[in-house]
């Protein structure tokens, strides 16, 4: 259909004009000129009038309206036509919502107000596609803080008290809340806008479990916007939380962990977000207890990463400096050995797990963390100090074993500023003390597996008793083999097997 056609290419103009020409082409025939505006698309399903308002074409809408008006037989053939769904259940609103058309969302909603019953209506309006979308929820993902605004406007005066609250606390059906999509896409305005109608509506218990709710992931709102790094977003919920609940629900709250075992600040910590991580150890020295806030600042997930590990891992140097300056301040000596120390899963230490991963600089952080708190004790306990820098994974592997086995698989790689990160990492552990000749569990030492590096001969390894004193920049070895960069590819004409002409 040609219409349909011009609304797919957005010409506002030529779907208007094809209008004029089939009103007065089919003007003796309207039964006609019915079926054809109700012609759908096979592939989506969706008709001109879907198009029109995924497209945003408000006066395409308008006039689609009105001809509809004028050409269906029945009231009821008009308000099915109004309310009509493609296959993946998208209504009108829903669509122009989820594309976040504001004046057709307006048009819409006038149309529907007055053409439907009250229940008609009702079920326009929370209308679900396949997923489960209402239109608040598509809105509320699409960052329309007008669109939000005027569903809300509207279903607060048409719907009951308890159509309203199933509105705003309608979940789809992966769990997103309203507040829940729009604190994973970071939307502050929209945020604020369903708090401030929450607070109005809802019982007490009612807004508690809409603010904390969870997602099927096992995501709060707090988690959603930990994860994406919305600062604005994790300030507003702790205010909201701390100033409208109890101090344990909010303590619950601040403390709760997903499926996966994340908890705000561990994924905080996962995904790099300095400030946010900043704001929550603020939050959760001021509120917590000490025993609550060493729970919180050493928990592990369900893959034994801490905090700290998990920011090894990432290579987050700035979270991990912060990490260790708040447990020096924070921990007792042991329990700062401890969280230095501590293993995941895999039996990985931040310290093994930032030499697998070639993060040089966390490396020489992590050895100085150590150093500087035991050497203010008089005598330095150098046993320990060697433990810490071989300590083994699950497989047997040292630190610097498990980074000659990294560095070694890197040999024909053109990456030359991990190969580079790599070589630092070898001569660093070995001017500590570290021994290359101590064996993983399936044999292998780090000379071994990394063949082509120079390693210390035999009869030096141990010579000194006494490791070096940590460095801002430590010494690389003396007989260390550096990465050589590898030379570009020839063109294919220099290969003996093409003439070049």
């Amino acid at each position: 259909m040609a219409s349909v056609s011009a609304c797919e290419k957005h010409d506002q103009q030529l779907g208007i004009d094809l209008l004029k020409h089939l009103n007065a082409y089919f003007s003796d025939h309207k039964q006609d000129l019915s079926a054809l505006i109700q012609i759908k698309n096979t592939a989506l399903g969706a008709s001109v009038f879907m198009i029109a308002c995924r497209q945003g074409l408000t006066e395409v809408v308008s006039a689609l309206l009105q001809t509809a008006k004028n050409v269906l037989p029945t009231k009821k053939a008009f308000q099915d036509f109004l309310t009509q769904q493609d296959n993946a259940g998208f209504s009108p609103l829903n669509t122009s919502c989820t594309a976040s058309h504001l004046p057709v969302v307006q048009k819409l909603l006038e149309i529907a107000e007055r053409e439907l019953s009250p229940d008609e209506f009702k079920a326009f309006l929370t209308n679900e596609n396949n997923d489960g979308f209402s239109p608040l929820n598509a809105s509320c993902k699409a960052e329309e803080p007008p669109i939000v605004q005027a569903l809300l406007d509207v279903a607060e005066r048409k719907l009951s008290s308890n159509a309203f609250q199933n509105f705003l606390t309608h979940k789809d059906n992966f769990g997103f809340s309203p507040l829940n999509s729009s604190c994973t896409a970071g939307h502050l305005p929209v945020v604020r806008a369903l708090l401030k109608v929450a607070k109005r509506k809802l019982s007490s218990n009612a807004f508690q479990n809409f603010l904390t709710h969870k997602n099927r992931a096992g995501f709060s709102s707090l988690n959603a916007s930990c994860q994406e790094g919305y600062l604005p977003v994790v300030r507003v919920l702790l205010k909201v939380t701390k100033k409208k609940f109890p101090i344990n629900v909010f303590r619950d709250f601040l403390i709760h962990k997903d499926n996966s075992g994340f908890s705000s600040f561990n994924t905080s910590c996962k995904k790099g977000h300095l400030k946010i991580v900043k704001k929550l150890l603020k939050v959760a020295k001021r509120e917590l207890s000490p025993d609550a806030f060493f729970a919180f600042f050493t928990h592990k997930n369900n893959f034994g990463f801490s905090s700290l590990n998990t920011s090894c891992k990432e290579g987050h140097l700035k979270i991990v400096k912060k990490l260790l300056k708040v447990a020096k301040r924070e921990l007792s000596p042991d329990a700062f050995f401890a969280f230095l120390i501590d293993e995941n899963s895999a039996g990985f230490s931040p310290l093994n797990t930032s030499c697998s991963v070639g993060h040089s600089k966390i490396v020489k952080c992590l050895v100085r963390a150590w150093r500087e708190l035991d050497e203010h004790d008089e005598d330095f306990n150098k046993q320990a100090f060697i433990k810490f820098i071989e300590q083994k994974n699950r497989h047997g592997f040292t630190p610097l074993n498990a980074a000659a086995k990294a560095a070694s698989e890197l040999a024909c790689s053109v990456d030359n500023k991990r190969k580079q990160n790599y070589t630092d990492i070898l001569a660093y552990l070995l001017s500590l003390g570290a021994n290359p000749d101590e064996p993983n569990k399936r044999g292998y030492t780090a000379r071994q597996n990394f063949t082509t590096y120079k390693w210390p001969r035999e009869d030096e390894v141990g010579s000194t008793n006494e490791p070096q004193k940590y460095l801002s920049s430590a010494p690389r070895h003396g007989n260390a083999l550096f990465f050589r960069p590898v030379p570009p590819a020839k063109p294919f004409y220099y290969s003996v097997h093409h003439y070049r002409p």
